[in-house]
């Protein structure tokens, strides 16, 4: 069975193989089914017709030549890539599927050499389009890891168009020469950028074809040459093919003329090596001069001048944004003009639609909140508004705590199943701490030094009520896993929301973190809080925060009234550490 997507399927071949092995010609063209395929979709259906095929007949090989050849056209570009892979890797499936069910040897082909030499070798084909087959060539056929005759590669050694291109790459690279000698002046304008890509020159822009020629030479030529004269060419045939030891000789000489015209023009360190390793390569094995080649390369390294690529950056940079501040400033004023348009004013009043003028929250700050209304209203989604109490008015909010408990749990497992997203565990934690500092924002600015009047006392009591109905869902001890995780994010968002959650000193928030903290061995409690900290800050920070929730416990017993120990050995656990 036959499946031919490049229409290279030839019948006299079959009779060619019949007649050489004495069969009859119409048999074995009766033995095999041929199939067009005319994209990569018709291709993976041809197998499901296939399948069905070898179950009536008895089929020995299956041959998809060539499997990769169509998806070159139908997916284009990296922007397909992955789409590319999965559909590949689909069809590669079904033909193992194939294989295993019906006994069938599979037998896929891909880009040849042929075809790539016969790309190469044509003189109507730009220098600058022979570049990335040449590249393809190297890389994949010629610089491989196994063995020269397992991989194939060995028939390169002797092959009439690896040596046909080798001498059509001996005739581009005179003309090169000719055309450097009677212009010395445009050197250095042709090395200075290379063409680019899919670039095609003019014929009658000779300036243009020796641009190409000239970087075609440098980036693709040299490397194939010191690869094929190293690895595959060999002197011990050279009475059998002497033909071969005059091309060798020809190319030699070329680039040593070549090298002697571009004496210290090339900086860019790439194609000196290129032009050292593929130079001294070819002239080592030819009858060239030996002596020309130490003269040629000292004179070609004494004139050289390395590009200092990373000063040149840094220098071009600054010249170039010396005119740029002015449109950099227009662009910030601009970026900051569509950030008010899109999530309004730093305001209580503008986010919050309260007559306050307050700011809303620290811009820059670790307790940053998004602003806008798409992020008021995602937080009024978890708000039940006809209710009056908090516990009620606020129970959707366990959902977003189940969340975070649920995600840090899975962070525990050595091996995660179904990955936790830190974008949704942040944006969880966002809006938790928003429900309780929307609340404390409707408090005016200086608060703090009238708590006697009526109405901030009972602002601060609704925030306190706000603060238990969330820490009833066990808010604490499902959130405080979270700041071992990787995500400074996460981390920050962990201890913005500790910190919103103890405002105004909620002894009831205190007691369920002092309540964690007494119900765990307390080494191994403060070790992992401490491990946790000290990735992200200094030791002598992390152990200010462990101080802190130490003290929180001496604090958390000098305000418990000793009736609300049992025992003595109740009251021994709530000393402070």
């Amino acid at each position: 069975m036959y499946i031919d997507t490049e229409g290279t399927f030839r019948p006299e071949r079959l009779l060619a193989v019949a007649e050489r092995y004495g069969l009859s010609g119409s048999d074995v063209l009766d033995n095999v089914a041929y199939a067009r395929a005319y994209n990569s979709d018709h291709q993976s259906q041809l197998l499901i017709q296939a399948a069905a095929m070898m179950s009536e007949s008895r089929y020995a090989v299956l041959i998809v030549d060539s499997a990769t050849a169509l998806y070159r056209t139908d997916y284009s570009g990296r922007g397909e890539l992955s789409a590319r892979q999965m559909h590949l890797a689909r069809f590669l499936r079904m033909l193992l599927r194939l294989a295993d069910e019906y006994g069938v040897a599979v037998v896929i082909t891909n880009q040849v050499v042929e075809d790539l030499l016969w790309v190469a070798n044509h003189p109507d084909i730009d220098c600058n389009l022979k570049r990335p087959f040449l590249h393809f060539m190297l890389w994949v056929y010629m610089k491989t890891s196994g063995n020269l005759v397992e991989s194939g590669a060995a028939d390169l050694q002797h092959d009439k168009s690896m040596w046909d291109f080798i001498n059509s790459a001996t005739g581009d690279i005179q003309q090169l020469v000719d055309y450097l000698a009677r212009h010395p002046d445009k050197i250095p304008v042709l090395l200075k950028a290379p063409p680019a890509k899919s670039e095609v020159a003019e014929s009658a822009d000779t300036r243009a074809v020796m641009h190409h020629a000239l970087f075609y030479v440098l980036d693709g030529l040299l490397p194939f040459l010191h690869v094929f004269y190293t690895v595959f060419y060999s002197t011990s045939d050279k009475d059998v093919y002497t033909n071969e030891l005059n091309t060798t000789e020809s190319i030699s000489n070329a680039l040593i003329a070549l090298c002697d015209l571009l004496g210290g023009h090339v900086q860019n360190p790439q194609h000196l090596r290129n032009f050292v390793l593929g130079l001294t390569t070819v002239v080592s094995v030819s009858n060239a001069s030996k002596a020309l080649l130490v003269s040629v390369l000292e004179r070609f390294m004494g004139e050289m001048k390395l590009f200092d690529t990373t000063s040149a950056v840094r220098r071009g940079n600054m010249e170039y944004y010396a005119t740029e501040l002015e449109l950099n400033a227009k662009f910030h004023t601009f970026t900051s003009n569509c950030m008010l348009v899109h999530c309004g004013h730093n305001t209580v009043q503008a986010q919050l639609k309260v007559k306050c003028k307050r700011e809303y929250t620290a811009r820059g700050t670790n307790e940053e909140l998004p602003l806008g209304e798409e992020f008021q209203s995602l937080a009024r989604c978890f708000l039940s508004p006809h209710e009056k109490k908090a516990v009620k008015r606020f129970a959707l909010a366990g959902k977003l705590i189940e969340q975070l408990w649920i995600s840090a749990t899975q962070c525990k497992q050595p091996r995660k199943d179904q990955p936790t997203h830190p974008d949704l565990d942040v944006r969880c934690l966002q809006i938790l701490r928003t429900l309780i500092h929307n609340e404390e924002r409707r408090l005016p600015e200086d608060w703090a030094l009238r708590t006697s009047e009526n109405k901030i006392k009972k602002q601060l009591v609704y925030i306190k009520e706000v603060q238990v109905a969330l820490n009833v869902h066990s808010t604490i001890i499902k959130v405080l896993p979270h700041l071992a995780r990787r995500n400074d994010d996460i981390v920050r968002e962990v201890l913005a929301f500790i910190c919103i959650m103890l405002f105004n000193a909620n002894r009831v928030v205190q007691g369920s973190m002092y309540g964690i903290s007494r119900s765990r061995c307390d080494s191994a409690f403060y070790s992992n809080m401490l491990a946790a900290c000290s990735s992200r800050m200094c030791v002598q920070a992390a152990g200010g925060f462990l101080n802190a929730v130490r003290n929180l416990g001496g604090l958390f017993y000098h305000n418990t009234s000793p009736s609300d120990c049992r025992d003595s050995r109740v009251r021994s656990r709530c000393l402070p550490y």
